[in-house]
């Protein structure tokens, strides 16, 4: 119970605090797709969800057999942002 008692006095580690206050704030992005089995890669990898800084670039690709592939790429700004990808059969 000390340590949350410090944490609101301010009491502890002030290079700890300092790095907290002044680290960049994470933006969670996530993709959908619809068929929602559909293989979706960001950045190379395959995932639908990650946490990445202001103006870090998302490029991702939607791709399932027999729809269109979709790709495309998301700019992070300060906010959260889930992206619907709808996916058209060939």
């Amino acid at each position: 119970m000390k340590f949350f008692t410090n944490l609101i006095n301010n009491s502890f580690n002030k290079k700890v605090y300092d790095y907290i206050k002044s680290r960049d704030k994470l933006y969670k992005i996530k993709i959908t797709s619809f068929p929602n089995n559909a293989e979706i890669i960001m950045n190379g990898e395959e995932k639908y969800f990650g946490a990445y800084k202001k103006g870090d670039i998302i490029n991702y690709k939607v791709s399932l057999e027999n729809y269109n592939t979709k790709e495309g790429s998301i700019t992070v700004d300060d906010r959260d942002i889930l992206e619907n990808i709808v996916l058209e059969t060939t």
